[in-house]
């Protein structure tokens, strides 16, 4: 008996992922009796004349969102790993080099500083910028997973809050290690001056980022705690 497994790839921007793109991957997974199908967004796309509108890990997250209930479908993000130096980038191969190594880049908003101990998934979802069931699909894969737990809010029955696991309070550790070594290099090309002067302008423009009109809330996903 044959163990051999057939696999697809679908790959593409994704910006947004869409009934096309799905209608597709069915009809080939049918029509070739594919076992799995593995769905890769593109990273930096050689034949647009412009960027994705929407970030890597909003493509990603939309992604995982629409094959949900495709159970042969797994996402990948070997494409949106595939970047030059970031804190992103270098953080999560740390963790992977930790043992981390089933965390993916879409998960890096949730366990980033200062983390999601205690915290409701909606205001998580407001800090990201993005919808509540979009964070709560996060936050599902990563309970799964063993990184966290959900809770009741003791203050609203309605809601939950998030706690971090053994595990999951691990990863700060690796977190922070990397980040400390990203800066280290940084400051030996910058000069700690130039550094911290860098520092205080990313964190004002990031600021006024989240602050911009007609920035995308939580509000705008449908209703979950």
């Amino acid at each position: 008996m044959s163990t051999e497994r057939r696999l697809g790839v679908l790959g593409g921007t994704f910006d947004p992922i869409h009934y096309g793109h799905l209608r597709a991957g069915e009809a080939a997974e049918q029509m070739l009796r594919l076992d799995e199908i593995r769905v890769i967004p593109a990273h930096d796309p050689p034949h647009r004349p412009v960027d994705p509108k929407a970030s890597t890990f909003h493509r990603f997250a939309m992604a995982a969102l629409a094959i949900d209930g495709h159970d042969t479908w797994r996402l990948s993000d070997a494409e949106l790993t595939r970047t030059g130096p970031s804190y992103t980038a270098h953080t999560l191969r740390a963790l992977h080099a930790n043992g981390f190594d089933d965390l993916v880049i879409a998960h890096m908003p949730v366990l980033r500083y200062p983390g999601p101990d205690g915290r409701r998934p909606i205001d998580l979802a407001a800090e990201a910028n993005m919808s509540k069931q979009a964070m709560n699909y996060l936050l599902g894969q990563l309970e799964d997973r063993g990184y966290l737990v959900r809770r009741p809010d003791p203050d609203d029955p309605r809601s939950k809050r998030v706690y971090l696991t053994e595990r999951g309070d691990a990863t700060g550790k690796a977190m922070r290690d990397a980040v400390r070594e990203v800066e280290g290099e940084w400051a030996a090309a910058l000069g700690a001056e130039d550094l911290e002067r860098l520092r205080e302008m990313l964190t004002r423009l990031t600021a006024l980022v989240r602050a911009r009109p007609g920035s995308a809330s939580p509000e705008d996903g449908a209703n979950a705690s």
